[in-house]
């Protein structure tokens, strides 16, 4: 089968750095209206087939992100609360440096094999790989090993069980170049054999990365954010 996992359009939360996990969180902002909007095309550009089914997490913003595609292919979506992203417990809405590094560094330590570790006031590793593979074995199975599904999303729990789940997806890759919002990552296979063909909307050969990287961080973008780093006149 084709798996796309699609991340979702740009929120307010994104803008400022929020760790916005609970449902039902923030919904799409003007931008993130237009990217959604926009990933119709990048499908095409991709030249994917059209998709039999389109699941959703239990948050707004991938219902919204989701709508462009369903008009497109005629399609209605199905929830399902196993897609959510990674629960940031005790952590939910903080955007200050600490709670960010916190909240990344146990996901490194994740997928460096510490998955047994819980996130404070949330998931661990093991139970929040388990209930997205839920999701993943049961899209599989609808479609059936000829098709096409599309779950729409979030960035943290992306890169996490692509990293578990595929080895074109490297530690280095998932750490450097996290999915970006909209984008699409494409997988063939089926459950326990995924080999990944995009990574966040571009093809995983063409991503240049240090495969010397050995830790998770905050990316730069977020971390501009975070400390409100000036922009270059």
């Amino acid at each position: 089968m084709k798996l796309v996992l699609m991340r979702h359009g740009q929120t307010s939360a994104n803008i400022t750095g929020a760790l916005d996990t609970a449902e039902p969180g923030s919904p799409l902002n003007a931008e993130g209206e237009r990217q959604v909007e926009a990933a119709v095309q990048t499908w095409q550009e991709l030249s994917l087939p059209a998709p039999q089914l389109i699941v959703t997490s239990n948050l707004i913003r991938t219902h919204q992100t989701a709508r462009p595609l369903e008009e497109r292919f005629g399609l209605t979506r199905i929830q399902n609360g196993d897609a959510n992203e990674i629960q940031a417990g005790k952590l939910e809405m903080a955007s200050d440096l600490v709670s960010v590094e916190q909240y990344v560094r146990t996901i490194g330590s994740w997928m460096q094999g510490d998955t047994q570790l819980k996130m404070e006031g949330g998931e661990s590793g093991a139970e929040t790989l388990a209930r997205f593979n839920r999701v993943v074995r049961a899209a599989c199975d609808q479609v059936g090993p000829d098709g096409c599904a599309v779950i729409v999303a979030h960035g943290a729990i992306i890169r996490y069980w692509s990293y578990m789940n595929s080895p074109e997806i490297t530690f280095a890759l998932a750490a450097t170049k996290p999915v970006t919002n909209a984008s699409l990552s494409v997988f063939e296979g089926e459950p326990g054999k995924f080999s990944a063909r995009i990574w966040s909307s571009r093809p995983v050969e063409d991503w240049e990365v240090d495969e010397s990287v050995t830790e998770l961080r905050p990316s730069k973008a977020l971390l501009d954010k975070v400390l409100g780093t000036p922009k270059k006149a």
